[in-house]
């Protein structure tokens, strides 16, 4: 969960209003990511369904009350067999 905002000044939980998950399979288009809007700013997970087997790269977003996005975190792969 951040606890600053891009300009360093302090965000909490009561202020986020959610996060966006940015993923996509390796050898796709960026274009092609998929984004699951995540509700909540205390929301610590999240279980989805991956349909094929491959790499996949994840990176998440936090929104705030106002609609203002973070900028991405930084990506994690992982392999889904």
């Amino acid at each position: 969960m951040p606890v600053t905002r891009a300009d360093g000044s302090p965000i909490t939980a009561s202020e986020l209003s959610g996060y966006r998950i940015y993923y996509a399979v390796e050898g796709t288009d960026a274009s092609n990511d998929t984004v699951l809007p995540v509700s909540g700013g205390s929301t610590t997970a999240l279980q989805i369904t991956l349909s094929v087997a491959g790499t996949y790269t994840f990176a998440i977003t936090a929104l705030d009350q106002n609609g203002l996005e973070s900028s991405l975190s930084a990506p994690i792969s992982v392999p889904i067999n």
